[in-house]
C-alpha cells in the first residue's frame, strides 16, 4: 500500500505483555500518543496499602471477606502524567517508572504464597520505532 500511494505513511502501536513488547511507531504522537502503561490488579483490598488515598478515584471497598477486584489499566503520553496519576492513587512520588515498578513489586512480594490471592502490577514504557 505504501508503494502505491505517495505521501502515505504507516504508524502503529503494538502490545504483547506476555513477552514484554510495547511498541509505538508514532514518535510524534499524532495518532498514538501512549508512552507508558500502568497495570495494577488484585483480588483482596487488604493488599492495598491503607495510606493510598485514591484521590478523585473510586476505591473498591471489599466485601465482608475483604474480597473485591482492583483493576487499573491506564495509558499515559508522558512520565509526568503517569507520575501525577500515581501520586493521586498512592500519595507517593517517584522520579522514574523503574522506581514505581519496584515499589509495586514490593507489595506483590508480600502476597506470595497466600492461597487464592494475587497482586499483579506492571509499569511498561513503549519503545519508539
Amino acid at each position: 500500500m505504501l508503494e502505491q500511494y505517495d505521501g502515505v505513511s504507516l504508524v502503529y502501536s503494538a502490545e504483547e505483555p506476555g513477552n514484554g513488547v510495547f511498541i509505538n511507531s508514532d514518535a510524534d504522537g499524532t495518532f498514538f500518543s501512549d508512552r507508558y502503561l500502568l497495570e495494577i490488579s488484585c483480588n483482596k483490598m487488604s493488599f492495598i496499602p491503607s495510606d493510598w488515598p485514591f484521590e478523585g478515584m473510586d476505591k473498591p471497598l471489599g466485601d465482608e471477606n475483604d474480597l473485591d477486584d482492583l483493576d487499573i489499566r491506564e495509558y499515559f503520553s508522558s512520565f509526568e502524567e503517569l507520575q501525577v496519576f500515581f501520586q493521586k492513587l498512592t500519595s507517593k512520588v517517584f522520579d522514574c517508572a523503574e522506581e514505581i515498578a519496584e515499589y509495586l513489586d514490593g507489595i506483590a512480594s508480600e502476597t506470595d504464597g497466600i492461597e487464592n490471592a494475587y497482586f499483579m502490577s506492571s509499569v511498561n514504557e513503549f519503545t519508539l520505532e
